[in-house]
């Protein structure tokens, strides 16, 4: 079973990076704990942690909570191409 994990970890690495692992990393690498995060948008600090660590999902509502605070909006590859093109 040992040989099984490897191959699912190997399927996982060269899988596309999602939209929860950028918000992910978007939580790690801002300026706020994550207690400062829960306080500001309501969220327990215990779902924070284990939404960083990749341990749970979260509800939509709760995704915009953190874009709002973390100064987040999704955009679309045309807009992004668009912006790209600017700087």
């Amino acid at each position: 079973s040992r040989q099984c994990r490897g191959t699912i970890l190997r399927m996982a690495s060269r899988r596309k990076k999602s939209l929860t692992d950028d918000l992910r990393q978007r939580i790690l690498d801002s300026d706020l704990s994550l207690g400062q995060l829960a306080r500001q948008t309501g969220i327990a600090k215990e779902t924070l942690s284990r939404f960083s660590r990749g341990q749970r999902g979260l509800l939509v509502g709760n995704i915009d909570k953190l874009a709002e605070v973390l100064g987040l909006r999704l955009v679309g590859p045309e807009e992004d191409k668009k912006r790209s093109r600017k700087t």
